[in-house]
């Protein structure tokens, strides 16, 4: 049987929340964590947000990727074009530029990777619940 666990707690004040089971390991229980929640108190509640932060890490994506775009149309580069990677000597205004575009870069690619797996705890979150009926609660 699963149930909730409060842990610790966040910068807000607020504690995380796990996903566990009870497990015999060597005559004594233990906590055997299957999900972890974050801040969402409930796995209903976790089924609903995770949606809605996927969209803002898509929202956040296309923020990145447009400021990238208006980088490189200042650059005038084409897309074909590599940015390259700013030089340390001078504060020449397109070096300041370059530091930039590499900035939104790193940015995108921080989106993109916390979406893919923002998506794949959403969908083995959603597995998990379809197998063992948690919705019912």
């Amino acid at each position: 049987m699963a149930y909730i666990r409060a842990k610790g707690k966040g910068w807000q004040g607020q504690p995380y929340y796990y996903l566990v089971e009870a497990v015999r390991d060597g005559g004594k229980v233990r906590q055997r964590v299957l999900f972890y929640l974050g801040r969402y108190a409930t796995v209903q509640a976790a089924l609903a947000g995770l949606p809605a932060d996927i969209d803002k890490e898509r929202y956040l994506l296309a923020k990145a990727q447009a400021n990238m775009a208006a980088v490189r149309e200042r650059l005038r580069l084409s897309l074909s074009d590599t940015v390259p990677y700013p030089r340390r000597a001078g504060a020449q205004w397109a070096n300041r530029l370059y530091g930039k575009y590499w900035y939104w870069e790193g940015r995108a690619t921080q989106c993109e990777i916390r979406m893919a797996r923002l998506s794949e705890k959403l969908a083995l979150l959603q597995s998990y619940c379809s197998a063992h009926n948690c919705l019912a609660d």
